[in-house]
C-alpha cells in the first residue's frame, strides 16, 4: 500500500512565492509610477491642459465662428480681416509679465495669485458676451470678445510661468504638447465643434457652453501645489525670494540684446506668417465657394484631429532628437499643404480636396507650433521665466498679425495671389531656422 504523500508543505511555499512576486510586481508598480510622477507631474499637466483649452475659446471663435456670422450679414474681407486685431492682446503680454513674475501673495502661490482672478475675469466677458451677440450694434459684443481675449491673455503670462517652473527639461516636449493640444481642442470646440448647433440652441447657448468650459480649471487650480520660488543672491550676499523689478528688466534686456537669439526672434517674428496669410481667410473662401456651416464644421473637426496628432508627435520626437532637428523637419512639412491650397485656388474647389488639405496642413503646423514653444522654453531661466517667454512669445504673436493685412491683397488681387504670398512666405523661414542651429537650448 502506498502511503499518502504530504502537499501541504509545498503548498505553503508555492503560495509564500506567489504572493512575494505579487508583493513585488506591486512594489514596482508604486516605484514607476512615483517615477512618472515625479519625472511629469500628471496633475500640474491635466490642471495645464485645462487653461491652454479655455484660452483657445477666442482664437477659435474669432478664426472660425465670427467670420462666418459677419460674412452672413454682409461684411467684407478686408473688414473680416480686421477682426484679427481682437485677438492684440496676445501680443502685449510683456508688458504685464514683469508684474506677474515680481508681484503676488506668497501664501496662495505665485502663478495662482494671478490664474485664478483673471479665470474670473475671462469668465465674466463670456457670460456678458452672451447677452449682446444679438443685439443690432455690435461693437459691444466685440469689446467683450477683445475682453475675453485680453483676460487670457493675462492670465496666458503666469500659466505660461508655471509650466516653467514645474516641468522639468526632460518634459517640455510632453507639457508644450499638452499646451498645444489643449489649446488646439479649445479652438475646435468654439470653431468647428459648437458651430453647427447655432441652429438650434442660438449664439447665446453657444456662449453658455463656452462659459462651462471656462469655468473648468477653477476648482483643479485651488487645490495646485507650487513650488517655491528659487532664491537668488545679491550683490551684498543676501538671498532674495522675489525677484526685483529691476532685476526681471535687467535680465528681460539681455534677454533681446543677446546677439546669439537674433536669429531665434527672426524665426518667432517669421515662421507662421505664411500660414497665417492663409489660414485667416481659408474659412470665408470656403464659405464663399458655397460650402454649408456644417460641411465646414466637419473640414475643420478633421483639421484639429490632424493638429492633436502633430502635436502628440512633436512630443514624442522631441524626447528622441534635437529641437532644431524637429523644428526642421516641421518647416519642410509645412511648405506642401499650403501648396495644395495654393493649388485648390487655381482649380476647382471640393470638399475632398478641402479635406485632405485640412488634414495634411494642420499636423505640420501643429508639429511646428508645438517644438517652436518648447524651443522657447528651452531659453528662459525659471526665476523669470514668465517674463523671458512672454518675451519670446510676443514676437511669435507679433507675427501672425500679417492677417491684418490678408483681406486686403484678397479684395484686390483675389485669393490666388494671397495663397501664393503665403507659399512663397513659408519657404523663406528655413533660411532663418537655418541660422538657429548652434542655439544653446539647455540640452533640450
Amino acid at each position: 500500500m502506498i502511503d499518502k504523500i504530504d502537499f501541504s508543505w509545498h503548498s505553503d511555499q508555492s503560495l509564500k512565492s506567489n504572493r512575494s512576486i505579487l508583493d513585488r510586481q506591486i512594489l514596482g508598480g508604486v516605484m514607476l509610477f512615483q517615477k512618472l510622477r515625479e519625472r511629469y507631474s500628471p496633475f500640474a499637466l491635466f490642471l495645464l491642459s485645462l487653461l491652454y483649452m479655455s484660452q483657445g475659446l477666442p482664437h477659435g471663435f474669432v478664426k472660425t465662428g465670427l467670420q462666418t456670422y459677419l460674412r452672413d450679414r454682409g461684411y467684407t474681407l478686408t473688414q473680416i480681416s480686421f477682426t484679427g486685431m481682437l485677438m492684440m492682446p496676445w501680443m502685449f503680454k510683456a508688458i504685464w509679465a514683469p508684474f506677474a513674475d515680481r508681484f503676488y501673495s506668497e501664501r496662495f502661490g505665485r502663478r495662482r495669485s494671478w490664474i485664478f482672478p483673471l479665470q474670473i475675469g475671462y469668465l465674466l466677458c463670456v457670460a456678458i458676451a452672451s447677452t449682446l451677440i444679438d443685439a443690432p450694434n455690435i461693437m459691444p459684443f466685440l469689446i467683450m470678445v477683445f475682453g475675453m481675449s485680453l483676460f487670457a491673455s493675462a492670465q496666458d503670462v503666469s500659466v505660461d510661468g508655471l509650466a516653467i517652473d514645474t516641468l522639468k527639461p526632460h518634459a517640455l516636449g510632453l507639457g508644450n504638447a499638452v499646451q498645444v493640444i489643449g489649446y488646439r481642442m479649445g479652438m475646435l470646440l468654439a470653431g468647428a465643434f459648437l458651430l453647427p448647433f447655432v441652429l438650434t440652441i442660438g449664439w447665446d447657448g453657444y456662449f453658455g457652453i463656452m462659459a462651462v468650459i471656462v469655468a473648468l480649471p477653477l476648482i483643479p487650480i485651488l487645490f495646485f501645489k507650487e513650488k517655491p520660488v528659487e532664491p537668488s543672491v545679491s550683490e551684498s550676499g543676501e538671498a532674495k525670494t522675489k525677484p526685483t523689478l529691476k532685476e526681471i528688466f535687467r535680465t528681460s534686456i539681455q534677454l533681446i540684446t543677446n546677439r546669439e537669439l537674433k536669429w531665434v526672434i527672426i524665426f518667432l517674428l517669421t515662421y507662421k506668417i505664411g500660414e497665417e496669410m492663409v489660414q485667416s481667410l481659408y474659412t470665408v473662401y470656403l464659405r464663399d465657394h458655397g460650402f454649408a456651416l456644417d460641411t465646414i464644421s466637419r473640414i475643420n473637426q478633421w483639421g484639429m484631429f490632424s493638429a492633436m496628432i502633430g502635436s502628440v508627435l512633436a512630443g514624442l520626437l522631441l524626447t528622441k532628437f534635437r529641437i532644431w532637428t524637429v523644428l526642421g523637419l516641421a518647416v519642410v512639412l509645412r511648405i506642401f499643404p499650403i501648396g495644395l491650397q495654393y493649388y485648390m485656388s487655381t482649380h476647382h474647389v471640393t470638399v475632398d480636396l478641402a479635406t485632405i488639405i485640412a488634414l495634411s496642413e494642420h499636423l505640420p503646423g501643429s508639429l511646428l507650433t508645438t517644438a517652436t514653444f518648447a524651443f522657447m522654453m528651452s531659453l528662459v531661466s525659471k526665476r523669470v521665466g514668465a517674463t523671458e517667454y512672454t518675451i519670446l512669445a510676443s514676437c511669435e504673436v507679433m507675427g501672425k498679425f500679417v492677417q491684418l493685412g490678408s483681406g486686403k491683397i484678397a479684395d484686390t488681387f483675389g485669393y490666388q495671389t494671397l495663397f501664393l504670398t503665403g507659399l512663397v512666405c513659408s519657404i523663406l523661414v528655413i533660411y532663418p531656422w537655418y541660422k538657429c542651429r548652434h542655439v544653446d537650448t539647455q540640452g533640450a
